[in-house]
C-alpha cells in the first residue's frame, strides 16, 4: 500500500492503529505484519496470511493519536481471501466518448459507492494509490449501461474523446484503481507510395494508409467496399493486407495513367468517421531486386539452394551476381549500411561490393526480354564452397543498377550442419 509523496503519514498512529482481526498491532506475536513506514508510504505484509484475516487501521484512533494535520476520513480495512474482490476496467467504443466496462467479480454493491475522477498531471498517476486528495483532481460525471446478460457495466463517462487526460481514478472506498489513459489521438488517414509497378509483386503498385488511431472493422471485405479508385480498378481480398492502423493496397495499375484512390467514410474504435483522398501519377521506372525462393533464410548443408532476380525496364544480357560468405563483424557493418540507406530516395550508391573475391563466388544469369522473373540455382555453382556459415547474395556490379532509384538490399542466409523443424516451445 503506497501513499502519494506527501509527507502526512504518521508511523508511531499507524501502528497505535493497526490491528489483524481486531487483535490490536502490539499484542500481535512479533513478525505476525511486517511494516515498513515512512512519511510518505506504508507497506504490510502478513508473515502467515489465512482466508479471512482482516487488516485495519482505525481512523478514530489514528486520529486521536497523530498531531499531523492530515485525518483520515474512514476506517481502512484490508480483507484477506483467496477469491479477491476487485474491479476490473476495461476501455470501451461508445460513439466518441471515453467509455469503461466494469467487471465486479462478485464485488456486490460496488457501484453505489463507485467514483471516478480525472487529472492533467501526470505526476499524480501513480498506481495502487493509499491516500491521495480529492482536491487534485477533478471529478468525472459519468451515466452507465447496464449489460442484462453479464455481471458488467458500461460507464459512460462525460468527457470529450480528445481530452487530454494523463489517468483517471476510479473505485470504492480504498479499492482504488488507476487507469492509465493516454490522449486518444485524432481519426485522419496519410498515404504513401511505397513501390511503383514493381517487379517483385507482379508489377503492381503497393500503397500504404496510416491513421494513428485504431480502425473500427479491419475485415478485408469491409475495408474493400469502402475503396474506391478513379480510373475505376477492381481489388479483391487478396489487393490488400490490413492492421488496425494501417491499410495496404496492391493494385495493378496501368503505366502512365494518374489514379485517385479515396477511403470512404471510415470508422474508428470511438466512433468517428473520416474520409481520405490520395493521388497517384504513374510512371514506370528501372526496377530489379534478388531474393531467394524460398521463405526462409536458414538452410542444411546440402540442401538445394534456389534464388530469383526481379526486373523490369533493364538493359542487360546478364546479370552478374555473387554469393559472398561473411563473418559475424562483416554481416553487422553491412546492416549498419542497410539502415542508414532505408529512408533516402536517391541513395549516393545503391549496392553492396565485396572487397574479398576469394569469400564470394561469381556468376553470370542470362536476361530474357520482357521477363520479369528470372529464376536460379545457387548451390550448383560449387558444392565446396557451401559450408557452414552465413552468406550474402547481391548484385556485384553497378553498370545493371545504374539506372534504378531505390537502393537494391542484398539478401542474407546461413547455412547449418542440422535441420531445424521447431522449437520446443511450439505447439502444433
Amino acid at each position: 500500500m503506497l501513499s502519494k509523496n506527501t509527507n502526512i503519514i504518521d508511523a508511531s498512529a499507524v501502528k497505535k492503529a493497526l490491528s489483524l482481526n481486531k487483535t490490536p498491532y502490539r499484542l500481535l506475536h512479533s513478525g505476525a505484519i511486517e511494516t515498513d513506514i515512512s512519511k510518505s508510504a506504508i507497506v504490510l505484509k502478513l508473515s502467515d496470511p489465512q482466508v479471512g484475516d482482516s487488516v485495519k487501521i482505525s481512523a478514530d484512533i489514528y486520529n486521536a493519536s497523530t498531531k499531523n494535520t492530515y485525518k483520515l476520513p474512514k476506517d481502512l480495512i484490508w480483507d484477506f481471501d483467496t477469491n479477491q474482490k476487485t474491479l476490473h476496467f476495461s476501455q470501451e467504443n461508445k460513439e466518441g466518448k471515453l467509455a469503461y466496462k466494469v467487471d465486479n467479480n462478485q464485488y456486490e454493491g460496488y457501484e453505489k459507492n463507485l467514483k471516478w475522477y480525472g487529472t492533467y498531471n501526470e505526476n499524480l498517476c501513480e498506481k495502487n494509490t493509499f491516500s491521495w486528495k480529492e482536491s487534485d483532481f477533478f471529478e468525472i460525471k459519468t451515466y452507465k449501461e447496464k449489460n442484462a446478460t453479464s455481471n458488467e457495466n458500461i460507464y459512460i463517462l462525460d468527457l470529450e474523446s480528445d481530452v487530454n487526460l494523463k489517468c483517471i481514478i476510479a473505485g470504492r472506498g480504498n479499492q482504488i484503481s488507476v487507469i492509465s489513459q493516454k490522449k486518444i489521438p485524432p481519426f485522419a488517414f496519410s498515404g504513401s507510395t511505397v513501390a511503383m509497378r514493381s517487379p517483385k509483386i507482379n508489377m503492381q503498385t503497393h500503397i500504404k494508409f496510416t491513421t494513428e488511431s485504431i480502425l473500427k472493422d479491419i475485415s478485408k471485405e469491409k475495408i474493400l467496399e469502402k475503396i474506391h479508385i478513379s480510373p475505376s480498378i477492381s481489388l479483391a481480398p487478396e489487393n490488400l493486407k490490413i492492421s488496425e492502423n494501417t491499410i495496404d493496397i496492391f493494385v495493378p495499375f496501368e503505366n502512365n495513367t494518374h489514379y485517385t484512390i479515396k477511403l470512404d467514410e471510415l470508422q474508428d474504435t470511438y466512433g468517428r468517421t473520416t474520409s481520405f483522398e490520395y493521388e497517384v501519377s504513374v510512371l514506370d521506372a528501372p526496377s530489379i531486386s534478388i531474393g531467394l525462393q524460398s521463405s526462409g533464410s536458414i538452410f542444411s548443408v546440402g540442401d538445394a539452394i534456389y534464388g530469383q532476380i526481379f526486373s523490369s525496364q533493364i538493359d542487360t544480357d546478364a546479370y552478374k551476381i555473387q554469393v559472398c560468405k561473411i563473418e559475424p563483424s562483416q554481416y553487422l557493418r553491412i546492416q549498419s549500411v542497410l539502415k542508414s540507406q532505408e529512408n533516402i530516395e536517391n541513395p549516393k550508391y545503391n549496392y553492396i561490393s565485396m572487397h574479398s573475391p576469394r569469400s564470394c563466388l561469381q556468376k553470370d544469369i542470362k536476361s530474357h526480354k520482357d521477363q520479369i522473373k528470372t529464376p536460379f540455382r545457387l548451390d550448383d555453382m560449387d558444392s565446396k564452397f557451401f559450408k557452414k556459415g552465413v552468406y550474402m547474395l547481391s548484385f556485384r556490379e553497378k553498370e545493371a543498377l545504374k539506372s534504378t532509384q531505390n537502393f537494391v538490399k542484398p539478401v542474407f542466409f546461413s547455412l547449418a550442419d542440422y535441420s531445424i523443424t521447431a522449437f520446443p516451445s511450439d505447439k502444433m
